[in-house]
Order: C-alpha cells, then structure tokens, then sequence
C-alpha cells in the first residue's frame, strides 16, 4: 500500500527531495513488486536512497515516513512522465493538447479520456478563449481526435467518460457561438471545426462511432456510467445512426433495454438524467418511461430526490407526453410534504408548474398553492434582479419577473433584463404547441413587454453611457434575431417581441432607437471608446438611422464627434470594425469620418493585434462606401501577406475580403494568389457555405483574376452539394465561370437539374446571367432552355436591363448556332438586338495603330463593322479573296493571358453565324513590336497570311 505526496519541484529539479508513505504491513512485498503507474515504483525509491524516516500511525495502521533524495540519473518523475503522460499540471489546453500529441503512438485509451475530460474543465476558463499561440495546435487536436474515434480498446468507462467529455465541450462551444462571444483563431473556434463541423457532420460521426463501440459491451455497463452515456447524448444534441438489430431498432432501443434491466441500480441523478436525455431528444420510449414511473413509484419516499431531479424528470415525461398519473402525484404529495422549497429556486418551480399544466394532470390545489408561495418568495424585493433574470429558463418567466418589478427597476436592473432577453434570444425556445390558453398567456406577455418597454423609454435620459450602449446592444440584437430567424424560438413570443419592439412598418423600432439617440447624444463627450463604438454597432445591427431634431442624423452626430476626437488610440481593434461595420450598413457617407479611421489605422506599427474578422469587415466597410484610401488598402494587404499562413480565416472573412477588393476595382494579384491556394491546400471545403463559394469565384472574376486550379476545385465542391445552392448562388457560381473564360463542360452539365428545379425562382438578371454562362461554355441543355424559360424571361421582361438584354440576344445566337427551336418571341428578339448594337464604338489607341499598319499595307480595309449576328468588327480585310476580321484585343479582353468569356463567345459566334475567320491581336504581343514599323507589318502579315506587301 502507498501513499504518495509529490511537490511541484519534483518535476522540474533532478535532486528534488520527495515524501512518500509506505505502509509497514506487507511491506516487503510492495518493495519488491509493486508499481503504481501514476507514481513512483518501490524498487526506484529505494535506487533514489531514503535519508531518513520515521513511524506513524494512521487509524490504526502503520506507515513508515520515508524522506527521499532523488539522484539525477533516477529522477522519478522524469522517469514516469516519459512513460505515461500526466495532464494534472498542465495549465492551457495547448499544454494538454501537446502532451497528449507527444504520446499520440502510445497513449492508452484511459489517458486519451483523461485528455479529453481535461480539455472539457479547462475549456470552461475564461483564460481559454483566446486565440493559442501556438499554431499547430489545430493539426495536433484534430489528430488526437482520428485515433480517440478508434473505440476497439475502449471499455464500458472509458465510453462512458469520453462521450460526456465531448458532450460538454460541445455544449460549451455551442453556446458561445450562439451568444456571439467566440473569435476566429479562438480555441473554441478550433474545436467547434473539429468536434462540430459544418452541418454537424462531425458531431455526427464521433457519436454514431461511440454507439457502434458501446452496443456489443451495452451488458457490462453499471448504472452510472450508462445513465453518464445516454446524458451525454441528449447534451450533445445528437441522435446516433446505427441500427442495432435487422428489425430496425436503434440505438436508444438498445439503451432503453439496456436500463429497464438494471434500473434497481440507478440513483436518483442517474434517473433524472436518462429521462431528461430521451426528452431533449425528443426519443419516446414508453416502455423505459413506465419502467421508470414504476420504479420511483415503488419507492418508500423521495427524499434522495433533489428539486432538479424532480424538475427534470416532471419536465421529461411532460415534453414527451408520456402519461402516467401516479407518478405526478407522488411527485405531488412529496412537494407538498416539505416543509419550504427554499432549496428548489425558481426555474425549477417554474419547470415543475410548467411540466403539470403541459402533461394535462389533474391541478392539485395544494401543490401548487405551494408553488406559487416559493414563486412569489423568489420574486421578492429582498432578491437581486440580475440573478433572477438569469435563473429564468424562458422569455415569459424572464418577462414576468421583470413585470413584477417594474416600477422599482433602477437603470442597471432594466439594462439586466433586456441583456436576458437577447441572451434567450440567442439559445432559442423550444417551439410550444398553439392551444387558446397559450394564446391568452401570450396575449399577457404582449402587454408585460410593452409595460416594461414604456417603464424603459420613460427613464431613458437618467442612464449613463454604459447603460446607453447596454440597452442599445441588447435591443438591437433582440430585433435582428427576430427578423433574422423567428424558427428557432416559439413563434407566439416571437410574434409578440416583434409586435412591440418593431411593430408595423419598423414604426416602434425606429421611435426606440430615436429615444436612445436623443438621450445620447448630449453626453456623447463622457462616452469612453468602448461604449461609444457598442452604440455605433447597436444602431447598424438595427439598422436605424435616427433623425435629429436639427434634421441631422444621429449617425452624422456621431461621425462629426469621432472627427473632433485628438486621438483613437483607445479604440480596439474590434471597437474599429464595429464602427466602420455599422456605418457601412447605415449608408451614409461620411469621408471626413472614413479618413480619421483610415488614417489612425496605418499609423499603427502593425496589425498584429487585428483578428481576421476584423480585417475583413474593415476592408469591406471601405468598400461598400466606395471610401478609397489607398495606404490604408496597402497596410491590410502587406498584413495579410506577410501572415505565415491563412489558417485563422474562415471562408466569410476570405470571401469578403475578396468581394471588397473586386468592387473597389483594386487589383492584387498576391493576394487573390495567396488566398487561392490557402483555399486549393484545404483537406475539405466542407466548412465554406455555397454562399461563399459562390462569392469566392464572383469575385475573381469581376477582377479579372485567373487561379485555374481554384477553379477547378471549387466546381468539384458545387457539383458535389449542388442541392445547397440558393438560386442566386448558381446564377453567380456559372456567370463567374463563364465570365472567366473557363469552359468546364462538366460542370454546366451537371448542374443542370439544379438550374431547371430553380426556374421560377431566378429574377432577371439571374435568367440572363445563367443564360449566357450557357451560351459562352457551349453546353446544351434542352430541359433548362424551353417553352419554362422563355415564360420564365416573359414574367421578368419588365425587369431586364440593357446588360441583361444583350445576354440574352448572344443567348439567342447560340440556339441558332445549335440549330435549336427555341427562340425568344420577335418583339423580345428585336429588343434585345437593338439593345446590342446600341453602343457605340469608341476604337482606342491601340486599334488606331493596328488599323493604321494594316494601310501601310495597301490591304484593303473597313472600319467598325457591324456583322448581321449584331457584333461589330474592329477591323475587316481583304486577303487573297477572303475577308479576315481582324479583332484588337486589349486588356480588358484577357484576364491573365487567357481569352476572357465574352470574348470567347464573340470569336466563336462571329465565325459560326457571320462565316468569317476571326483573327485576334493580342495588346501584350502588339506592345512587344514597340514603335517598330516593320516588326509590325511583318506581325500582321505573319498573322494574316499575306506573302507579298504592296507599297
């Protein structure tokens, strides 16, 4: 038997000293035999030598106390720690994550859960958030994670541990996300790319792995450790995929029979837990619930049941409609049976009440006179706001606590229970079902909010700054999760906040904010750099501009105030892009404002400091304003590039970044070429939203930037999840490829049931756009291009502008080169051929020059022609008999050194529908000849085949 005691010293010093107990009896035997994994073995201490001891006794028993001097060649610690990692002293997750990485090729399946369990506590700390310094720590964890999903060594514990271990993180990360707390680079934000994924995915796969490894060994589970694995399930919020019998049982099944015959051994948390589980789930299983009901019922009392096992499992057979009548009343008698419920608190009162009214049993009266009793303790004045507000579990509990106290709420308190408000917001409320009494209770809530609202407006001009920014945040953030997405939470609270805060036509929305802005704007000076850039970012995520009643605005106001401003310094990076965020949303111009920010920005020694979001949205922010600042541009692309590597920048801040630069019309070929082939060296695109995707290649091609690869790796990933794509995604991803130049008939072709499925739900511009994408690749598709897409053009007719009609006339050129039936009606025809040959032609410098040689020539020549197909000709001559266009390509013709698509497009039609061979001048190999007559005339002869010049 041995006890240890091991000092910090003895990691890091080779001659620490180091205590240890060793029980007397059976003493000889551990010397010479025993070896603890975790500590020293009894042979090395005595190796180490013992200085000095001394007995003791310790209820009863006898230990020696044994003084140790470590000797350099056998340092202890050294010596286990090179055999089996040790996480207890590991500080960050980049410590643990690096010890676990150093043992990957050994590490047992206990010590890999250890990790996991460790990384879970550590991940709760504030300190974690940051972004790690050291940047493989991504590659390490998602390697540790390949060989911890290998369960063929893991026993029913080590499951049982691994499973709520990820289930936590899971959770944790989840949540922080939801509340926008989480930073690109972020730990949080590593894990939720390894442990989430996009869609899930990954989430998905390490659970079904899970319940493949624990259904053949579900037998040798104890009662903690399966309630532990199914918990953990319904934590995660994941239903496993694995059919456990040719019947189609599933995995729940399998667990289900696995506790009805151990549910003897199951503790009052270990009920509570399952049951809570299946319910989050939304897993009915009514023989494991009347198993269950059975079993607590059976019970002599219910003493061992704490008020949230009794919340929990009231609320679990409630959500799931599992009716059992003797069950809610011994929960009942129990209640009742206590002499206080100080210890319940009120969610889980509300939870309990909540759980009898949904499962339609009988009120008892007393029950819940009780209840009621604790409820109104709870919401008395004696107890502080902020914690009740936070123990509401719902809006209405939130809004009724807030309503009981709305005349006695100081500034702080109302800023307390709007903050609630959007954090319930955030997380999202589980859809009730709609019956009248949930109407009439709605209907009451409707009218707490606006009580609550007007208590708010009403004392608006006696809050301070912090409390001006608090409550701006908190409703802004309220209102664009309503409109932005009202599924995820009850559609009858939704409805209500969205009646009150925004109200028709925005009409409360803008009268709240005006309120702020006036309280605001005579204290603007007091206003600290944090608090100000939070006011600025409340009113761009509401997107309200408040008019003054000087007729300014109040995001004028508050750019002339940041102008005055001596300095910025005290403005973080994040305070910087959430002002210049907000006020790229607000479109209102304001350079003065843009060249401070811009100005206070390159000044800056660097942008280290700066994380990728915020680099994004600034660059973003300046060009949607069409702000161009060009030492600004050239700091954040000298950033960027002189970065090691682009691993902390998700596809948004990549596409946006991208998207900035294409409209500003910036040209940054490093750039575009960094990011290409951070994107082509991805294992996976599966993170990138076809939003991006699409975005992605929209902007190389409006700036004119070629990455064929990129190309090509991107078609794959549309190809592969085509039924993602929104309409206005396809439209742009083929416009892009077609406007580049870049044929990939694969690609058009099978895209083609995405585009058909979509035809009544493309705009104008959209029709035209995929039209002459169709056209420039030379793909036909008789089940897009019908009698459905000519009516589909007919009902946005109105819509089409001179770009959209000149698509659609080189559209209609192409079914005449196909020799197809289809054909737009003659008045659209006619329209959208005057439409393209309406400009007219501008011949540049470039042209001039050629023309001018081809007359040196004596060949005869005629200028700006125009064809019968609609297109005119830089040039026609006469060669031996045959006319030759003659087409002047520029840059704008070319994106790197390939043909751009519409000048694919018009070679191709001009020589299939006008007859005529087209040849083309390329400006860089024209620019090559300089001002070398000769050179030329010899070019243009070579080019045209000419064997004699006439002088």
């Amino acid at each position: 038997m041995l006890r240890r005691r091991q000092s910090s010293g003895l990691r890091s010093r080779s001659t620490a000293a180091a205590t240890t107990y060793i029980n007397i009896r059976g003493a000889h035997h551990q010397l010479l035999s025993s070896s603890n994994r975790r500590g020293f073995t009894m042979i090395g201490l005595l190796d180490c030598g013992i200085h000095n001891s001394m007995k003791h006794y310790n209820n009863g028993e006898r230990y020696l106390h044994v003084s140790v001097q470590l000797n350099s060649k056998h340092d202890v610690s050294q010596s286990i720690r090179n055999r089996y990692p040790n996480f207890r002293h590991c500080n960050t997750i980049e410590e643990l994550t690096q010890m676990a990485y150093d043992y990957k090729d050994t590490i047992s399946p206990r010590d890999m859960c250890a990790y996991w369990s460790a990384t879970s506590k550590h991940l709760q700390l504030p300190r974690n958030m940051s972004a790690p310094n050291n940047t493989k720590i991504y590659d390490q964890m998602k390697e540790l994670l390949v060989k911890t999903i290998q369960f063929e060594r893991y026993n029913y514990r080590d499951l049982a541990t691994i499973s709520i271990s990820m289930a936590r993180m899971i959770k944790k990360i989840s949540n922080d996300r939801n509340q926008q707390i989480l930073h690109n680079g972020s730990l949080h934000d590593i894990l939720i790319h390894i442990l989430i994924g996009n869609n899930s995915t990954n989430k998905q796969h390490i659970f079904t792995e899970i319940a493949k490894a624990s259904v053949p060994i579900l037998d040798k589970f104890d009662a903690r450790h399966l309630s532990n694995l199914i918990y953990a399930f319904g934590l995660a919020e994941v239903t496993a995929i694995h059919d456990v019998e040719d019947d189609g049982s599933t995995f729940f099944d399998a667990l289900a029979q696995a506790a009805i015959t151990n549910l003897n051994e199951f503790n009052e948390q270990d009920i509570s837990n399952m049951v809570w589980a299946y319910a989050a789930l939304n897993k009915r299983h009514s023989q494991l619930f009347n198993a269950v009901a059975n079993h607590i019922i059976g019970l002599d009392n219910l003493v061992d049941f704490w008020p949230q096992h009794l919340s929990n499992t009231t609320w679990a057979y409630a959500t799931l409609n599992e009716k059992h009548p003797m069950l809610f009343d011994k929960v009942a008698e129990h209640i009742i049976s206590l002499d206080n419920l100080d210890r319940f608190g009120f969610r889980n009162i509300n939870n309990i009440m909540w759980a009898y009214r949904t499962a339609g049993e009988t009120n008892p009266k007393k029950l819940f006179n009780k209840l009621t009793q604790a409820q109104d303790k709870f919401t008395s004045w004696d107890n502080k706001p902020k914690k009740r507000f936070g123990d509401s579990q719902s809006i209405e509990e939130l809004t009724q606590l807030a309503h009981y106290r709305r005349n006695r709420m100081n500034t702080r308190e109302m800023c307390a229970f709007w903050a609630e408000m959007s954090k319930h917001l955030q997380t999202g409320q589980k859809r009730s079902h709609s019956n009248m009494k949930r109407k009439n209770e709605y209907a009451q809530m409707q009218r707490q909010v606006d009580d609550i609202l007007g208590h708010t407006l009403q004392d608006i001009n006696s809050f301070g700054t912090r409390d001006l920014a608090t409550i701006a945040i908190s409703l802004a953030k309220i209102m664009r999760k309503n409109n932005v997405d009202e599924k995820t939470f009850d559609s009858s609270a939704h409805q209500v906040l969205n009646n009150v805060l925004i109200g028709n036509n925005s009409k409360n929305k803008q009268h709240i904010f005006t309120e702020i802005a006036k309280a605001s704007a005579p204290i603007l000076h007091e206003f600290d750099a944090r608090h100000l850039s939070n006011l600025i970012y409340a009113f761009g995520l509401a997107q309200v501009t408040a008019s003054m009643d000087d007729d300014r605005t109040f995001f004028g106001i508050l750019a002339d105030h940041i102008v005055t401003l001596d300095n910025l310094n005290e403005f973080l990076p994040q305070g910087l892009s959430n002002l210049l965020w907000a006020y790229a949303k607000s479109k209102e111009p304001h350079p003065k404002l843009y060249k401070k920010l811009a100005n206070h920005i390159v000044a800056l020694d660097s942008l280290d400091n700066f994380k990728p979001q915020e680099v994004s949205t600034i660059i973003l922010a300046f060009a949607i304003q069409h702000e161009q600042h060009q030492m600004l541009l050239k700091k954040m692309v000298d950033h960027i590039l002189g970065l090691e590597n682009l691993r902390h920048f998700n596809e948004q801040v990549l596409s946006n970044i991208l998207l900035a630069f294409a409209n500003v019309k910036n040209k940054q070929p490093k750039l575009f070429r960094k990011i290409a082939d951070h994107i082509i060296s991805l294992p996976s695109l599966d993170e990138f939203k076809p939003q991006a995707l699409s975005n992605i290649l929209w902007a190389f091609a409006t700036a004119s930037e070629s990455h064929p690869h990129l190309f090509k790796k991107l078609a794959e990933e549309a190809i592969k999840r085509q039924a993602e794509f929104k309409p206005q995604e396809i439209s742009n991803f083929l416009w892009a490829y077609a406007t580049n130049g870049q044929v990939n008939k694969h690609l058009f072709a099978s895209l083609v049931p995405s585009v058909k499925a979509n035809l009544d739900k493309y705009n104008a511009q959209n029709l035209a756009n995929i039209a002459w994408a169709y056209s420039v690749a030379n793909v036909d598709a008789p089940s897009v291009f019908n009698d459905e897409f000519l009516t589909a053009c007919l009902k946005k007719e109105n819509d089409l502008n001179i770009e959209n009609l000149c698509q659609l006339h080189q559209w209609q050129l192409w079914q005449d080169e196909i020799t197809s039936d289809i054909s737009l009606p003659e008045s659209l025809q006619m329209k959208c051929y005057e439409a393209f040959i309406a400009k007219d032609p501008i011949p540049s410098k470039l042209q001039d020059d050629v023309v001018s040689i081809l007359s040196s020539m004596g060949l005869q020549q005629q200028e700006e022609v125009l064809m019968e197909s609609g297109y005119r000709i830089d040039a026609i001559v006469e060669v031996n008999g045959k006319q030759i266009a003659v087409e002047v390509d520029g840059p704008s013709h070319f994106i790197g050194r390939e043909l751009t698509g519409s000048t694919i497009l018009k070679h191709r039609q001009v020589a299939n529908l006008d007859g005529m061979e087209v040849v083309s001048v390329p400006y860089w190999e024209w620019d090559k000849l300089n001002k070398d007559g000769d050179k030329k005339q010899q070019y243009l002869q070579d080019l045209l085949g000419v064997q004699d010049i006439c002088t």
